[in-house]
């Protein structure tokens, strides 16, 4: 009964860490986007167009209960940023298709962008918490939508409003498929870059910047494929570990529970009289 208890045991501790195992493992073996030697050209840059939309507040007024004067008490006029920035780009051809994994298999972007005075790497970790990704539209334009302000995918900081916010892209074309914030995988285009400056508070309304979008070959892109790899590696490899230590931790504990079952159980021998 008893070593019938401990195979019970083992076997339901075992299967519940191949299961996490294999959940983390499956996600640590998903393939990043890759380059290939020959990529496809970057994403062609349409238009942008900027709707700027600030919120001012209005002054504030009060009445005295007594004497029924108004007075203010808050002069208003407070602006803070708000708006949007729409990125055109024209979408090449292609047939979407499920593949044998049930992948739905199209075309998307992948979008990142990043305060020009930061001056951070492109390649930086920081960059990851603003990708955003969308699949091209059914149509010949994708519009790429992104809100800027105190509430808005832009942060645009208050004390630099007055004064413009330069902000940078950089949109990749990526043939394959995506779970936002869990899996990409594909191969990518080249890079298109540019720079957009946000409108000060006084400036309302639609705009067209004029911009000049650069292409950015594979050198570049591959620095962050490296790092996306050498990521899923390290993740493999910790699970792994992990793993090994749980294993190890719960047989060493089911063991000597064992033990001490099988002692306790043991008859006690009386000494003959």
């Amino acid at each position: 009964m008893l070593l019938s208890g401990l195979g019970k045991k083992f076997a339901l501790v075992l299967i519940f860490i191949l299961s996490v195992s294999g959940l983390l493992l499956v996600e640590s073996c998903v393939a990043p986007v890759t380059m290939p030697e020959h990529p496809s050209a970057a994403p062609e840059i349409v238009s942008v167009i900027l709707y700027n939309n600030p919120v001012i507040s209005p002054p504030m007024y009060t009445t005295d209960p007594f004497t029924g004067e108004t007075y203010q008490t808050f002069p208003g006029g407070y602006i803070a940023p708000r708006g949007n920035v729409t990125i055109q780009v024209r979408n090449p051809f292609f047939e979407p298709y499920t593949d044998e994994n049930g992948n739905y298999i199209n075309i998307y972007y992948v979008c990142y962008w990043r305060h020009t005075d930061t001056q951070l790497d492109w390649s930086s970790n920081l960059l990851t918490s603003t990708r955003y990704v969308v699949y091209q539209s059914g149509s010949v334009y994708t519009d790429i939508v992104f809100t800027y302000g105190l509430e808005g995918m832009i942060g645009v900081r208050t004390e630099h409003f007055d004064n413009c916010e330069i902000v940078d892209f950089r949109i990749q074309a990526v043939t394959g498929y995506f779970k936002q914030g869990v899996v990409y995988e594909g191969k990518g285009s080249e890079w298109t870059e540019f720079t957009v400056t946000i409108p000060t508070s006084d400036d309302h309304g639609i705009s067209k910047p004029t911009i000049r979008p650069t292409s950015i070959g594979p050198s570049i892109s591959n620095s962050n494929n490296s790092s996306q790899q050498n990521s899923s590696q390290s993740t493999l490899i910790v699970a792994l570990i992990v793993s090994v230590c749980i294993i190890t931790i719960l047989l060493a504990v089911i063991t000597y529970q064992h033990k001490q079952r099988k002692t306790m159980s043991l008859p006690t021998q009386t000494q003959p009289q």
